[in-house]
């Protein structure tokens, strides 16, 4: 007696996979692990100052300068502390890289679109190229508007 399975795949056989689609995804990859550097390089500036209470009356000091217009007293210290600078560093760079990883993000992000629209290729790729990106995009974007908004509430 014979029996037929049936066999349905998702995608038809002999199709590769979206060079598209494969790029989005690693762009993906690539951009989280920049998320992840950045947090670390965040995580140090925090541990930075959260162990150096002057640190922190220092920094209030350099805003209020600010705010009072007063720029040349903040080159000075900055010039002069070197605490300061090497902290400053981290959280800076830590910005560079976030916004670095949000717009290669973006770039994954129109890629996978393209690559889940172009036919007779596989789709998985872009499919999750897509989702990641996105996420990426719509997160990072999302918390910043969330501490926008937080910190309009505070002032």
């Amino acid at each position: 007696m014979e029996t037929y399975l049936s066999e349905t795949p998702e995608e038809p056989q002999g199709l590769k996979h979206g060079k598209l689609g494969i790029a989005s995804f690693v762009i993906a990859l690539i951009a989280v692990l920049m998320m992840i550097a950045a947090g670390i390089l965040a995580a140090i500036f925090a541990s930075d100052i959260s162990s150096n209470d002057s640190f922190i009356e220092e920094l209030k000091s350099i805003s209020e300068d600010y705010e009072a217009g007063d720029k040349s007293t903040i080159e000075d210290r900055l010039n002069s502390d070197e605490q300061l600078k090497d902290a400053l560093v981290y959280i800076v760079v830590a910005a560079i890289i976030i916004f670095a990883s949000v717009g290669l993000a973006f770039i994954g992000l129109i890629l996978g679109i393209v690559g889940v629209v172009v036919k007779d290729v596989r789709k998985l790729f872009g499919v999750i190229g897509v989702v990641l990106n996105g996420l990426i995009v719509l997160g990072t974007v999302g918390l910043f508007v969330f501490g926008l908004i937080v910190a309009s509430f505070s002032a």
